[in-house]
């Protein structure tokens, strides 16, 4: 986990910034997720006991994003910590968005990299 201020990459921005909203509007919140359809919607949820490894909130966020009938369709996320570090999602996240979307591996991420923004397909980094 690195934070550095690069640019966000144009495609990642108004996610990038709904996730900073998000983050800013519950002090209590750990971790926000945010994700992207192919139509451009994004829905975001903000964890509130992720460092203690629960994923209930996880797992419903799924269900809701199942429930919109939209699970399918995602091609961009983004994890965020407090304070605007990147991050991967857990890997009990990871694991229910590859067992449920058939182009998981396809899915983009934006990563903090070294000297630049890195967007990233999840399949890369993860089985």
């Amino acid at each position: 986990m690195i934070h550095f201020d690069h640019p966000i990459p144009d495609a990642f921005k108004a996610m990038y910034s709904t996730a900073c909203k998000a983050l800013k509007e519950d002090e209590n919140a750990q971790q926000v997720l945010a994700v992207m359809d192919s139509d451009g919607k994004i829905y975001t949820s903000v964890l509130h006991h992720i460092d203690e490894g629960n994923h209930e909130e996880e797992e419903l966020f799924i269900k809701n994003l199942e429930n919109l009938d939209v699970l399918s369709q995602l091609v961009q996320i983004i994890c965020m910590w407090r304070g605007e570090v990147l991050d991967i999602p857990s890997s009990y996240f990871r694991e229910n968005l590859r067992r449920k979307n058939s182009n998981y591996k396809e899915i983009s991420i934006l990563l903090c990299g070294w000297n630049c923004n890195l967007v990233k397909p999840l399949g890369a980094i993860s089985k």
